[in-house]
């Protein structure tokens, strides 16, 4: 933590190296177990919406899309570090023991916020259709929804056959 206090390229950097190879790694090795891989893929094809394999084409622009994703995820990471580290956010702890029964609630609850937390951030960036709300107070608020998903979220929804880089 004591690194942390200053923006320094030592410790950045290795966050930054770290997540990607540990996300490279891990998505090529699925990438190749579940699309690649010819006995898997015949195993799978029960299970799978889309039976024949992405093409490559959308592998290569999906690849750029989830490298700067995973890049970002870095980038929040370091200033997450940086204010605990200058005591700009306080509310934690580092030992889960000084509150077991907190640890442990948070522990149960969060796949429930997870989901949660997910469906909204991912609504939110589709279009909200305020125009045509029967509310007058509602016409009245900007449909950011559709300036996000024109300028960001579409890159998404091109992945109709969506891989392990569709991330």
């Amino acid at each position: 933590m004591e690194d942390a206090k200053e923006f320094k390229m030592e410790w950045i950097m290795k966050i930054v190296a770290r997540d990607l190879v540990y996300n490279i790694l891990f998505i090529n090795f699925w990438a190749f177990y579940v699309d690649w891989n010819a006995s898997t893929h015949d195993n799978l094809n029960d299970v799978r919406f889309i039976k024949e394999n992405p093409s490559r084409s959308s592998y290569w622009r999906e690849v750029p899309n989830t490298i700067s994703t995973i890049l970002f995820g870095s980038l929040f990471e370091c200033l997450a570090l940086n204010w605990y580290a200058n005591g700009v956010v306080t509310n934690y702890y580092m030992n889960h023991w000084e509150h077991p029964w907190w640890s442990f609630f948070w522990i149960g609850c969060m796949s429930s916020w997870r989901d949660g937390h997910f469906f909204v951030i991912h609504r939110m960036m589709h279009p909200w259709n305020t125009a045509d709300s029967k509310y007058f107070i509602v016409r009245c608020i900007p449909d950011v929804g559709q300036f996000l998903f024109k300028y960001g979220h579409s890159l998404h929804h091109l992945s109709e056959n969506t891989t392990i880089w569709s991330g």
